[in-house]
């Protein structure tokens, strides 16, 4: 069973001159995530998870997207205080932590599919000549 085409990123769509504006990519808004406190909510161990993961979240995740990542952070922290109790996981949490951890391309395989903010290019000094 095919999953279709891969996705061309904007930049190859304006090498190719097919790029229009109005199906581009969204630029991402918000505050950035440097400047966000952990929530007040999380548990010691959700700051841990926290801390953990907020560099490689950097670019990704704003603060539209930060109940989210506080309702992952929880999760994760609970359930590794229960394999360290040795109590019993149950499938469906797992399910439900991947989901969260895709999300936000904490997977490899999800990892290309999660839109990064770009960094500025500087201009060439022989662009132009």
């Amino acid at each position: 069973m095919s999953t279709g085409r891969k996705t061309k990123s904007d930049d190859e769509k304006k090498t190719k001159g097919t790029y229009r504006p109005d199906r581009g990519q969204q630029p991402m808004s918000g505050e950035p995530l440097a400047e966000l406190p952990p929530p007040d909510t999380l548990t010691a161990a959700g700051k841990e998870i926290w801390e953990s993961i907020r560099p490689q979240l950097e670019g990704v995740v704003t603060a539209a997207e930060i109940h989210i990542l506080e309702i992952y952070c929880n999760q994760t922290g609970l359930l590794r205080d229960a394999a360290r109790k040795g109590e019993h996981i149950k499938s469906q949490d797992l399910a439900q932590l991947r989901g969260f951890a895709a999300s936000f391309g904490l997977l490899p395989a999800e990892r290309a599919r999660v839109p990064k903010k770009k960094k500025p290019v500087k201009e060439s000094p022989f662009q132009g000549m």
